[in-house]
């Protein structure tokens, strides 16, 4: 929420409670914060500016939950906040600071059309601090979805039942939803989306384990999936770390970090990558498709 603070929130194994802890002043708390609320997912987190955090999660009930901070240190409000629906995956959030319009993207798949899959639904929060209703949940997906927030426009990616990559678009000039994209591929884990100036770049786990990479310039897909190797048991996490790099992030079939340093260019493609084994011995329970 600031320069120089890290939060980190995780689901604590005794009570299913939500846990935090800050480093700031180049000290980590002690103790784990209790948030309270009993929790059947993981907590997404994301900063629309200064101070501010909003957290959402799922309860037993598959109830969606929403608790924020807008001065920097108190939690609102007391008791978590209900946002009503049905979730059946995780939520993903997304925000854009401020400068960019203060809004935060909430992404989901519950009820809606039925059949194999569930379908997706989203909702928006605005400068002021105000959700809108959920969408009519369409489509037929499994797994989580993934939200890619920038100041232009919110993009909702999700896998369908069918193993493929689709996604839809909410343009902020206009108002307006685009109509679902099919991007191809086929996929067993969520994906992972980051933008970089005019540029957005997708990364996902085939049913061969390995990472799967596709990227958009402008408003053009590049033409085919590409693989990067490595050997995946869960869903990969890009994360930008400077100007034209990044890295992807994952667990290897033994639980251990695995990594993969990238340099984006200007290309659609990136090769081949060499990974790097980062140790651990770490469990993936959410975010997979299916079996390695």
């Amino acid at each position: 929420m600031r320069d120089g603070r890290v939060d980190v929130f995780g689901v604590w194994a005794e009570n299913q409670m939500a846990k935090y802890k800050t480093f700031q002043n180049g000290v980590w708390d002690s103790e784990w914060t209790g948030m309270n609320g009993i929790l059947s997912s993981v907590v997404s987190v994301c900063s629309r500016g200064q101070d501010y955090l909003n957290v959402v999660h799922l309860d037993a009930e598959n109830g969606v939950w929403h608790k924020y901070i807008s001065d920097g240190s108190k939690w609102q409000p007391q008791k978590w906040e209900g946002q009503g629906g049905y979730a059946s995956s995780t939520v993903d959030l997304g925000c854009v600071s401020a400068l960019g319009g203060g809004r935060a993207d909430m992404v989901a798949f519950g009820k809606g059309t039925g059949g194999k899959g569930y379908g997706m639904t989203y909702r928006r929060m605005n400068a002021t601090g105000s959700w809108g209703g959920w969408a009519n949940a369409t489509g037929e997906f499994k797994g989580d979805p993934t939200v890619l927030s920038t100041a232009a426009r919110a993009e909702y990616f999700g896998v369908a039942v069918d193993g493929t990559l689709r996604y839809r678009s909410w343009i902020a000039e206009s108002n307006t939803m685009t109509e679902e994209v099919d991007l191809g591929g086929k996929f067993q884990s969520a994906v992972s989306v980051f933008a970089t100036g005019n540029r957005v770049d997708v990364v996902g786990v085939g049913p061969d384990a390995r990472v799967w990479h596709k990227a958009r310039i402008g408003q053009t897909w590049g033409t085919a999936w590409e693989s990067l190797g490595g050997w995946f048991n869960s869903a990969p996490r890009a994360v930008v770390t400077g100007e034209g790099q990044a890295v992807v992030f994952g667990l290897g079939p033994n639980g251990t970090i695995i990594h993969a340093m990238i340099e984006i260019g200007v290309n659609y493609n990136w090769g081949q990558r060499q990974w790097f084994t980062d140790g651990g011995s770490m469990s993936a329970k959410w975010f997979r498709l299916g079996p390695a």
